[in-house]
């Protein structure tokens, strides 16, 4: 029997605090480019190294909140196609960047995330976190897993009911821990 489903964790609109600095990202955008401008025009009438140095300062700052307001807007997908469990970002509704892709018959351990076993996990040496959630509210579940390297792995997640039930159906026997 094949096994598909597919589930967006969206965060939605932004509010409050984070509205108000996406918004002020905007403005320094506009402000310090119209002065990189500015700084160019400088440039072509009489070059010096301060100049030279200072527009590239005006640049370097419209690039960092270029990336702030890209950034800013991450939802998280995840796929489970027979097994598999894909975890992609989705940037601003643009781009998907697909992150890694887990068998879940290669689990060490999986369950919900305020069990014993993930504190344990969580400070094993070495291991490697990986968070895909969005809300600090809902109830995280986490998968445990080594990579082609035997690097241990954890992904920590927002799955709905449905999506929880396929994994814990996937997951091999004993491994899940709710």
């Amino acid at each position: 029997m094949d096994v598909f489903h597919e589930e967006v964790c969206a965060r939605g609109p932004l509010k409050g605090l984070p509205f108000a600095l996406y918004i002020v990202s905007w403005g320094i955008s506009v402000i310090v480019g119209v002065i990189a401008l500015l700084q160019v025009y400088v440039l072509l009438n009489n070059f010096t190294v301060a100049d030279l140095l200072l527009a590239l300062g005006f640049l370097a700052v419209i690039g960092a909140t270029f990336l702030y307001r890209e950034l800013s807007a991450v939802d998280y997908e995840y796929s489970l196609t027979n097994g598999d469990l894909e975890f992609a970002r989705i940037i601003n509704n643009k781009k998907r960047r697909d992150d890694f892709t887990v068998n879940l018959t290669n689990i060490i351990a999986a369950g919900f995330a305020r069990n014993a076993k993930f504190g344990d996990l969580d400070k094993m040496p070495g291991i490697k976190r990986h968070n895909f959630f969005l809300r600090a509210d809902t109830p995280h579940y986490f998968l445990c897993f080594r990579d082609a390297s035997e690097r241990p792995h954890m992904v920590v997640y927002e799955p709905s009911q449905e999506l929880e039930k396929l994994v814990r159906q996937l997951v091999p026997h004993g491994q899940y821990y709710a």
